[in-house]
């Protein structure tokens, strides 16, 4: 299966703005820097969020097939954010207020791009063995 793969690309994904959401209440003081690391790690890695949501997009109805693919979508996210924010303290929130965590300058290199890559050879495998 792939699951290593999906938790690697997404946990990248949506690590960045899953904290800043999570960390607006536990650490108020740090709300716009955060706010503005988000937006310019965004801005930065547009194509790669890009890339990792279409990839996201094409294989989750062949993994969930009972589900709508919205649903799907819908529902692996929500596990990898809870993944992702269990633990999470106001420290961690105070650390993440400075521009210069890895929060923020993590660009995905190289492990999302390898984890898109085995998840596209599982999508064709896949579909493959389907035709």
């Amino acid at each position: 299966m792939i699951g290593k793969e999906l938790g690697t690309a997404l946990a990248w994904r949506l690590g960045p703005q899953s904290v800043e959401e999570k960390c607006r209440d536990m650490d108020p003081a740090g709300v716009a820097a955060r706010d503005s690391a988000l937006k310019t790690w965004q801005r930065k890695n547009a194509r790669l969020i890009e890339s990792v949501d279409a990839r996201i997009s094409e294989v989750m109805p062949l993994i969930d097939a009972q589900s709508s693919k919205e649903d799907a979508i819908r529902k692996v996210q929500e596990q990898v954010k809870t993944i992702l924010l269990e633990g999470l303290t106001v420290e961690a929130c105070q650390s993440v207020a400075n521009p210069a965590s890895t929060v923020w300058t993590s660009n995905g290199m190289p492990h999302v791009q390898l984890a898109l890559a085995a998840i596209y050879d599982w999508q064709v495998t896949h579909q493959a063995k389907r035709e």
